[in-house]
């Protein structure tokens, strides 16, 4: 998966965040339920490992609260 989809995903500031305001919370859930999955899902390489990571950590399990 290429480095910028997977650092889009990554909302690391506000205005990142805004991007999404528009999905529904079943939406949100959706992609938060990808996030997680997808270490296990594909072979991520070199940045990928640790942005994945980070943007489950720090934004996208929150949407699974």
């Amino acid at each position: 998966m290429p480095s910028a989809t997977l650092s889009s995903l990554y909302p690391k500031h506000q205005s990142r965040e805004q991007q999404y305001s528009a999905l529904t919370k079943t939406q949100l859930r959706a992609i938060a339920h990808i996030m997680e999955a997808l270490p296990s899902l594909v072979e991520l390489e070199g940045d990928d490992i640790p942005v994945v990571q980070r943007a489950f950590r720090n934004y996208w399990s929150k949407q699974l609260d």
